[in-house]
């Protein structure tokens, strides 16, 4: 199995123990583990609390080279670049760069190369341990088991070790702890890395950690198989310490920023990322998230990209004769078309002809709109577009209402809600008194369809009018009826109260009488008194 090309990043969140790559209790497996590149962007992690690179858990003939762990940022927090937990074959670790030089205090306790179990025998060759980092912890380049021998712990040369303000080399990481802070020390008890260095490798940056110092240069010891560099450059004979090879300069420094757009739709076509030119690069490599395909421009400085189903990152490292510079990287975010809407909340059943019925649901999670629609006869009076609907029910029969999410990466199924209109009862109001007197007795009110509605109006009472308590003038009067479901209908008619001047007859405007009013000889036409008589009777004088 191998395990190689990943840039790997450790951010914000505090964990207990957090491993960029580990080797698992039971992975009894030949793992390659190279070319990774290693970084903790995270500056403060919890007390007692470890992070470390490559941990080799369990396994045998694992094999660890041309990585390079660099940038670690912590202030707090314990940090060991490589970890051998496995007690089987010896693991190889060779050409790996391990820079811990935040200029920045830690509290954490430090390790370059440190050994879990006694006498893991762990073959060494070719590394590179720079730990300049301040540190009111314990800090060591290489670390031993608390009962391990240090003549067999490690199989240790041609190393450059280098751990200003700590040691070379420690005995015991929890208790009993002994310390070797010079390589001369380590070298006198141990019998190991007699061809090893303690220099500073003067690297070029925290980023690209590689060395400068010519002192170093083809100072390390041929590996068979491990004939390129981390930048694959090929390597020297003898080669050189650490995951990179001298050159006369150093790779180009990472673009500035990657142009184009970081969220889009699940399968998009053709989308395009660019960079600014990279002074002296000669080359650009791209990478795409899994699914992603290039279709075009892979080695200039813009691209065209197909995407699949998977977001991640987009990156582009620029390269010239001196190698592969650091990337940079941007985020892709792949957005799909919402779920379908919740359930709808609202009357399941109402009145035809109500007014100002709402219906809604929850947000739906990346829904930017909402497109409702509605049953013949009901109209939308406001809220199209969002969860919130008004609608005016008209003379609607009932139907279906449905609602569906929507976002630039398309529409979700459909909500539905079965709408249940309850239809208006007719009635009729035509009153056989269109006009009386101010000083008619009160009569029942008669007319209306259904027989067992209720009247309303001006005069009204209990089903009676009452032309004195309604007054002079034209009054209007409703029948409502209310059905079983609760829905009420009504209808109008008018009746006219006059003030009959002129007549003072109690029994004007009685439906029980026909008469004529006779003026004698010798009356005025404006006094006098007046009788009533029917006409069935003799009339005389003058019909008025």
């Amino acid at each position: 199995m191998h395990i190689h090309h990943n840039f790997i990043d450790k951010l914000t969140t505090q964990v207990t123990s957090w491993n960029a790559i580990q080797i698992a209790q039971n992975a009894n497996i030949n793992a390659d583990i190279h070319d990774n590149y290693i970084q903790v962007s995270q500056t403060a992690n919890g007390t007692s609390s470890t992070v470390r690179g490559i941990y080799l858990f369990n396994g045998t003939g694992h094999k660890v080279y041309n990585n390079v762990i660099t940038n670690i940022q912590l202030v707090s927090g314990d940090f060991t670049a490589i970890e051998v937990r496995t007690g089987a074959t010896a693991p190889e670790i060779y050409f790996n760069t391990i820079s811990i030089d935040n200029p920045e205090n830690t509290s954490g306790d430090l390790a370059g190369i440190k050994e879990s179990l006694t006498n893991t025998n762990s073959i060494l060759r070719n590394n590179m341990i720079s730990m300049s980092q301040p540190c009111t912890g314990l800090k060591s380049g290489l670390v031993l088991a608390t009962n391990s021998n240090p003549m067999t712990g490690f199989n240790s040369d041609n190393n450059d070790i280098y751990v200003p303000g700590g040691n070379v080399a420690q005995k015991g990481s929890l208790i009993n702890f002994v310390f070797y802070p010079t390589l001369s020390d380590w070298q006198a008890v141990s019998g190991q890395d007699g061809n090893s260095y303690n220099l500073d490798p003067g690297f070029f940056s925290p980023a690209e950690p590689k060395p400068t110092n010519q002192d170093l240069n083809n100072k390390g010891i041929q590996i068979a198989g491990i004939n390129v560099d981390y930048l694959n450059v090929n390597r020297n004979n003898p080669p050189d310490i650490g995951a990179y090879e001298f050159g006369d300069c150093p790779p180009p420094s990472p673009p500035a920023a990657i142009f184009g757009e970081n969220e889009l739709c699940i399968n998009t076509a053709d989308a395009g990322y660019s960079i600014d030119t990279v002074p002296g690069a000669i080359n650009y490599v791209w990478t795409v998230p899994n699914g992603a395909t290039i279709t075009f421009g892979q080695g200039s400085t813009s691209i065209m990209v197909d995407f699949g189903t998977q977001g991640g990152n987009i990156g582009v490292a620029a390269e010239d004769t001196c190698g592969l510079g650091p990337p940079v990287l941007l985020p892709i975010t792949l957005l799909t078309a919402p779920p379908a809407p919740g359930i709808v909340s609202g009357p399941g059943a109402v009145c035809a002809g109500e007014a100002a019925v709402t219906y809604s649901i929850t947000d739906v999670p990346g829904a930017t709109s909402y497109t409702w629609s509605v049953p013949a006869g009901v109209t939308i009076i406001s809220g199209q577009g969002t969860p919130i609907l008004i609608v005016q029910i008209g003379m609607s029969t009932g139907g279906t209402i449905s609602v569906i999410a929507e976002n630039d990466c398309g529409s979700s199924a459909a909500s539905n809600y079965i709408l249940l209109v309850y239809p208006p009862t007719t009635v009729t109001l035509d009153i056989p008194e269109d006009t009386v007197c101010i000083n008619t007795e009160p009569f029942e009110l008669t007319g209306g369809n259904p027989v067992d509605g209720v009247f309303s109006g001006p005069g009204v009472l209990d089903g009676t009018f009452e032309p004195g308590e309604a007054g002079v003038g034209t009054h209007l009067i409703t029948l409502t009826y209310q059905h079983a479901f609760g829905c009420t209908d009504a209808a109008t008619d008018a009746i006219v109260v006059d003030v009959c001047a002129g007549v003072n007859d109690p029994y004007v405007g009685r439906g029980d009488w026909t008469f004529t009013l006779i003026l004698l000889p010798g009356w005025s036409t404006c006094e006098g008194s007046y009788r009533r008589i029917p006409i069935s009777g003799y009339l005389t004088g003058w019909v008025v």
